[in-house]
């Protein structure tokens, strides 16, 4: 599935996305546009239960997530949301454990449809998925090239939690600073030919086919251009030649060098990534290759 930030809900239901993925109702600007667009495209014949829509939980509306749900719902003017994710996971295990549970009431309610997890690192899932009574049926993490998140997607899978990617392209526009666009492996694979490349392929095309081959759905981010979001409603046309996957995989650092992140916590939110490999079921190499010993 391919899903658009609020802020290209309009453009995105007009080519074929379904999933419009909302902010919360305190911080998201293009949280009235998005209602409008999704009332536009139901006017036009589609039906709603076609549209999935999401909604997060900021760090400063867990301890009243239904207060959240209530003013994101009135904005949308949505009846539900297909899902309602904790964005991040504040404030230690009690506080994430308790603001799950008075989500999980939301969905007693017939307020939301399901519960998600963003930017949960391994310890996170594991902890939520043992202690809810309803499961997170998806983790939203930055994951491109150059933050795969391989065990993370592992374990999410292992406990039937889909991973979906934000900041798929990195930094969320084309730019020549944006190292996923200019990396060396990505000339290798834009410079690959045979059957089955369209022509005109872009690098954030090639970027979303990777995450699509992969099996992690992503979100376009709000700050991309509306040329971009054009580019990857297409991604689903074709499928990257093996030696383009292959050069896209080659750019991931090995885990003693760590990956790189663009996306930041927002300002005065105390939140600290984890390492990427962290938790779930130990793998010896990996810790060997960290400590520089392979």
């Amino acid at each position: 599935m391919l899903g658009v930030d609020s802020a290209h809900a309009a453009k995105g239901l007009k080519l074929g996305y379904r999933h419009v993925r909302c902010g919360t109702a305190s911080g998201d600007k293009n949280i009235i546009d998005a209602g409008a667009a999704i009332a536009s495209i139901i006017a036009s014949g589609v039906a709603r239960e076609s549209i999935y829509v999401s909604a997060k939980i900021a760090p400063g509306e867990m301890a009243d997530p239904s207060s959240a749900c209530d003013a994101v719902l009135k904005e949308l003017g949505v009846d539900k949301l297909d899902l309602l994710s904790i964005e991040w996971p504040v404030g230690g295990a009690d506080a994430v454990r308790d603001c799950w549970r008075k989500m999980e009431a939301l969905v007693d309610a017939g307020k939301t449809v399901a519960l998600g997890l963003c930017n949960a690192s391994v310890p996170v899932v594991e902890s939520v998925c043992k202690d809810a009574r309803i499961k997170p049926v998806v983790n939203e993490v930055e994951a491109h090239p150059l933050m795969a998140h391989r065990k993370l997607v592992g374990v999410c899978r292992r406990y039937g939690v889909v991973p979906a990617a934000n900041a798929p392209l990195g930094m969320s526009n084309a730019s020549s600073d944006n190292p996923l666009v200019t990396h060396p492996k990505m000339a290798e694979a834009m410079a690959v030919t045979g059957e089955g490349k369209p022509a005109g392929q872009t690098p954030e095309q090639i970027l979303a086919r990777w995450s699509v081959q992969r099996g992690v759905p992503l979100v376009v981010d709000a700050g991309a251009s509306d040329a971009i979001v054009e580019a990857i409603a297409r991604c689903h046309d074709f499928r990257l030649l093996n030696a383009q996957k292959a050069a896209v995989d080659a750019m991931e650092p090995p885990p003693r060098v760590g990956g790189t992140r663009f996306v930041s916590p927002p300002p005065g939110v105390d939140f600290a990534f984890d390492d990427p490999f962290l938790g779930g079921v130990a793998r010896p190499g990996l810790e060997l290759e960290k400590a520089g010993l392979l």
